[in-house]
């Protein structure tokens, strides 16, 4: 089974080059499930959520050992319709935070869940050199964590377990930079023309969804939903190109009758140029010219006519606002020697420009082999830490429960089982607290809600650092010592 493009895209993908220069980051895409086969089984987490947790766990323990040296940027974090400051409430409790509605959101997730991390890897290659990232999204029953907003990176989504119903809009100010992007009424005011997309993803299905369409997604009341977003962590638009340019440009290349006008107009010029209407094409990610290869793994020969393009291009268009300044003569031919100094003694800047696109590349594969590399141990530790929660017996901190301590709204069968606990005094298996003809789902509310109680009264095991502790035995894990230096992965939030 292959990995990659392949893996995602399945039988729709007729070939790697006709869908780097004609489809990616500029037409919508769904792949249907029966369209990939069983391509979807390659993360190894089931359709029915029932190693949610056990991912989570994994990421946690990745997170705290940080072998990838990614830090903070892995933390996992609470979102719930647009509201502020939502993760505060919890204090960290990941599953509280679910349980009361919330989505919960795990930035990198390549970085410490091995299938994904190979997916990623895999498809870094066919992209010759982008360094992509994988987030995860698991969402409860009949909720949802984003308003509609658009994002400054064009994105796969993959569903992996429950249902999810999406909808897409074409937007009025396409291919937005960062700071452009909308969210909840600033984005309602830039739905243009019928809906893209309407309908419910099931797993095994794709999209994707180029940078600057508006979309929202929620789950249905009959269960919740896990999807990965895989997107690019590196893709510069033309304007992140031209202005990367101009400012690594040497200052003895620019001649002393333009060096005014380059330091005070020219340098901040791409951003404001992009973000205006007829800027549409500054604001498009970097190309991929079919079996060329992308741009900044052209030999400079072949990418500067390309780049030479865009500043002639910019030339004629950045000339129309500065008309009036033109008109004095100095100005006309400062700006004259600017744009020809581009044209003609840009080489190495270009080339140093696309080296922070090597770099990350470079750093992004070093994180995934050691993902690959740890996965194995992080796994079998957290499933066995897991498994804990089914000791059977009575304990005496479960009579502490009651409704007025739950920070969390469980559903109506998870609060009389709850109910049971308490009065009973015991903490029952999974299998014997659920009633007969529970469904997946009923498995997932309940493993979260019962690894909340775990961590916040300590009824059975917590994990601390490298240990895990319970009333019956210890399990020490050893993580390696190796880092991977990883300060230049860096994404934006989804």
């Amino acid at each position: 089974m292959g990995l990659g493009l392949a893996w995602l895209l399945g039988s729709t993908l007729a070939s790697r080059e006709a869908f780097l220069e004609e489809t990616f980051d500029q037409t919508f895409l769904h792949v249907p499930a029966a369209a990939r086969q069983q391509q979807q089984d390659a993360l190894g987490i089931s359709q029915d959520l029932r190693e949610a947790l056990e991912l989570l766990e994994v990421h946690q323990m990745a997170l705290q050992e940080d072998t990838s040296g990614l830090g903070e940027r892995m933390k996992c974090s609470a979102v719930k319709g647009g509201e502020d400051d939502v993760m505060a409430r919890y204090e960290g409790r990941l599953e509280e935070a679910y349980l009361d509605g919330c989505t919960i959101v795990c930035p990198l997730l390549s970085a410490s869940w091995g299938p994904l991390a190979a997916s990623v890897a895999a498809l870094q290659e066919d992209f010759e050199g982008i360094a992509f990232s994988a987030d995860l999204y698991l969402t409860p029953r009949g909720a949802s964590g984003f308003r509609l907003h658009n994002d400054a990176q064009p994105s796969f989504i993959l569903q992996v377990a429950g249902m999810k119903r999406w909808e897409v809009y074409n937007s009025s100010f396409p291919r937005p930079v960062r700071e452009q992007t909308k969210a909840g009424d600033d984005a309602e005011a830039l739905k243009m023309g019928p809906v893209v997309f309407a309908g419910e993803l099931e797993p095994g299905d794709v999209l994707h969804i180029p940078h600057g369409f508006l979309h929202r997604a929620w789950t249905h009341l009959e269960g919740p939903s896990l999807h990965v977003s895989i997107s690019p962590l590196t893709l510069p638009s033309v304007a992140d190109i031209l202005e990367q340019v101009v400012k690594g440009t040497p200052k003895d290349d620019i001649p002393d009758n333009a060096r005014q006008f380059w330091d005070q107009v020219l340098e901040q010029a791409a951003k404001g140029e992009a973000a205006k209407a007829e800027g549409e094409w500054m604001r498009r990610s970097m190309p991929f010219a079919g079996r060329q290869g992308p741009m900044h793994r052209l030999a400079n020969k072949r990418a500067l006519p390309i780049f030479q393009a865009w500043v002639k291009k910019w030339r004629e268009q950045l000339r129309i606002p500065l008309a009036g300044m033109l008109q004095v003569g100095k100005y006309e031919e400062s700006f004259d020697l600017a744009f020809d100094t581009l044209l003609d003694d840009s080489a190495g800047a270009l080339k140093k420009a696309f080296k922070g696109i090597n770099k990350s590349f470079q750093i992004s594969s070093q994180v995934c082999a050691s993902t690959a590399q740890e996965f194995p141990r992080r796994r079998a530790a957290a499933s066995e830490g897991l498994a804990l929660l089914n000791l059977e017996g009575p304990h005496s901190q479960v009579s502490s429960v009651t409704p007025e301590n739950w920070p969390f709204r469980p559903s109506l069968k998870l609060d009389k089982i709850l109910e049971q606990m308490r009065q009973a005094g015991s903490w029952s298996s999974l299998q014997e607290l659920l009633p007969t003809g529970s469904t997946p789902d009923d498995h997932m509310e309940l493993s979260a809600l019962m690894s909340a109680l775990r961590r916040r009264l300590v009824l059975v095991s917590s994990y601390q650092g490298e240990k895990i502790t319970t009333t019956t035995k210890t399990t020490t894990t050893t993580p390696t010592t190796t880092r991977t230096a990883a300060t230049s992965i860096s994404r934006g939030q989804k």
